[in-house]
């Protein structure tokens, strides 16, 4: 079964009081591609925590049986990876837990290809060009990856991470803050892991001094689009 066109979907909260109706972009026997709109999260917002998230009214739709999960019986829809709160676009959602691990494993090796429109200030010189993206092997020039979530607003990093980032600001005379904490952290609907240590690490944007709070967890983290873990 494949499915295209103007189908949609509408998702309910628990108490009924609101809907929002969701274009399917597209759907077979494996996956279902929503259109999520901006400022709703894909997992629950810390920032918003009154505001419902997409996967959690699926969970409520699946669990009292909406019509369109009768329809399609449908039992399971994982969500393959997260979109940041603000950010509009696809939201693909897998319909087997074996399928969701599949998928997990394509986006964590980046072998995926993405399309981001963007906003950008100015104008580029070509109108085409390409932007490499580092490889694992090359953190020799880039730090390596961080998960910001905008909706949570909180940073989490794995040790490996830390240690490259403490090694790079050490060469610049650079020396972070240590702070103890307890925070707790999931990726998909994986475990939840509990953060003990958190690094203060001085930061420059745009020509101004400032602090970036980065918890570490005793694991890698998975690149925001994955949920491999």
């Amino acid at each position: 079964m494949s499915l295209r066109g103007k189908n949609v979907i509408r998702l309910y909260a628990q108490n009924e009081s609101d809907s929002w109706v969701f274009p399917v972009l597209y759907e077979d026997d494996h996956f279902l591609a929503l259109d999520k709109m901006t400022h709703m999260a894909v997992t629950h917002s810390q920032l918003f925590p009154e505001r419902p998230s997409l996967f959690e009214l699926i969970r409520h739709a699946i669990d009292s049986r909406a019509r369109w999960v009768e329809k399609r019986n449908i039992n399971y829809l994982g969500f393959a990876y997260r979109l940041d709160f603000e950010t509009s676009g696809i939201s693909l959602f897998c319909k087997s837990n074996e399928v969701r691990q599949r998928i997990g494993d394509l986006l964590g090796a980046s072998q995926e290809k993405r399309e981001f429109l963007c906003l950008v200030h100015g104008s580029p010189q070509e109108e085409t060009f390409e932007v490499e993206q580092c490889d694992d092997d090359d953190y020799d020039d880039v730090v390596g990856k961080v998960i910001t979530d905008s909706g949570c607003r909180r940073n989490v990093a794995g040790r490996r991470w830390h240690r490259r980032m403490r090694k790079r600001l050490a060469t610049l005379g650079l020396k972070p803050i240590r702070k103890v904490i307890r925070e707790k952290f999931r990726f998909g609907d994986g475990d939840v892991i509990t953060a003990k240590v958190a690094w203060v690490y001085p930061i420059g944007l745009f020509g101004k001094h400032g602090k970036l709070n980065v918890a570490e967890v005793q694991r890698p983290c998975p690149p925001l689009l994955s949920v491999k873990s």
